[in-house]
């Protein structure tokens, strides 16, 4: 008899390694977690924190609503966006109906192979990688998950495909069939300056000093489904910037402005003003996708493919490489944060200037 009661005992829980490395019974990391679940359940809606299995805790759809709750507190807008749309369009769909407590690394490991089969490039899928490992990651500091699934799963090795940059001669047939329009200006302005589209249409006149040939980077704009274009800080403290531009440039800004006054005195009340540089037709903000758009039939229209805005930026800075300006000049010149992130990019160039340098030194010596 003694036996049998002993069998219906309940089971002991299976032992863990705790973090000293120590062996301990499954029960006191229950008890851990139970002791910060009422500090999770501030992250649930109202309603739900009572509503889940405790063991495995709330559906990753739930779950995942909050952490976007709680990121708007911690993170740029821009970024929210960002998770907003992966978690809406990737992960609620592949995990949305699962407990926490429930995922696995094999589920999120065929997530990510599924969307490298659909063609997504290793670096979005890394990106993707990353939010869920931080999601994840919250959910364990909180008690709702014993461990972080994401950890177990390796992401996809970074793509080391080289980045487009146009030949100089794609960048004056570009300019050439932008010419008499709008859009001359601003892709004369991008490819000197190397200046984001964000960055450039968000400039005012008020920030260009043409007598001293600079402009300042003060801003930038995104534009976001269902609120249109806001206005934000740049990317980093070290986007905020002067960029000197060529008498070259000032020329074409100088003719852009005359050209801009014609225009707005033509419309008359229907001209908007906001002293933007770079506006609409009739003087707002230009939307990013508007100008996507004209830019992409300008380039097909001169027989350039496989080339969008940002392949100016990185023109500008490879023309600069190859023309022996120094790596630390070019940084500041793009407002990167650092000069190793601008080295990274931009390596491919570098091997021309090394040749370039061994020659000058040994001119040198002679």
């Amino acid at each position: 008899m003694r036996a049998a009661a002993t069998d219906e005992r309940r089971p002991q829980r299976p032992a863990v390694r705790t973090p000293a490395d120590r062996r301990d019974r499954g029960t006191a990391v229950h008890d851990a977690r139970r002791r910060r679940v009422p500090r999770a359940y501030a992250m649930l809606p109202p309603g739900q924190e009572a509503s889940h299995d405790t063991q495995a805790g709330p559906l990753v759809a739930t779950y995942l609503e909050a952490w976007l709750r709680r990121q708007a507190l911690r993170v740029k807008e821009s970024t929210l966006d960002l998770y907003r749309r992966d978690v809406a369009l990737h992960f609620t769909p592949a995990l949305g109906g699962r407990r926490l407590g429930d995922v696995r690394p094999v589920d999120i490991d065929a997530l990510l192979t599924r969307l490298l089969q659909s063609g997504r490039s290793p670096t979005t899928v890394r990106r993707l990688h990353r939010e869920l490992l931080s999601a994840f990651e919250t959910a364990t500091e909180l008690g709702l998950m014993t461990e972080n699934p994401a950890r177990a799963v390796r992401p996809p090795a970074r793509s080391r495909r080289e980045m487009r940059v146009l030949s100089v001669d794609e960048a004056r047939r570009l300019l050439a069939a932008a010419a008499g329009t709008p859009m001359h200006p601003l892709l004369y302005t991008a490819l000197e300056t190397g200046a984001r589209r964000g960055e450039l249409l968000a400039l005012r006149w008020a920030d260009v000093d043409l007598p001293s040939r600079e402009l300042r980077v003060r801003r930038t704009i995104r534009e976001f489904s269902g609120r249109g274009i806001v206005e934000m800080e740049p990317k980093t403290h070290r986007s905020r910037r002067a960029v000197a531009l060529s008498a070259e440039a000032v020329g074409v800004l100088r003719q852009h402005r005359v050209e801009q006054g014609v225009r707005r005195l033509r419309l008359g009340a229907r001209w908007r003003e906001h002293d933007l540089v770079f506006p609409s037709g009739i003087g707002t903000h230009w939307r990013p996708s508007n100008m996507r758009r004209a830019f992409q039939a300008l380039a097909l229209g001169a027989g350039i493919e496989s080339v969008t805005f940002h392949t100016l930026r990185h023109t500008c800075a490879s023309l600069m490489a190859m023309q022996g300006v120094p790596i630390t000049s070019i940084s500041a010149q793009l407002g990167h944060a650092s000069s190793a992130i601008t080295y990274a990019i931009y390596a491919h160039v570098l091997p021309g200037m090394q040749h370039e340098a061994a020659s000058r030194v040994a001119s040198a010596l002679r």
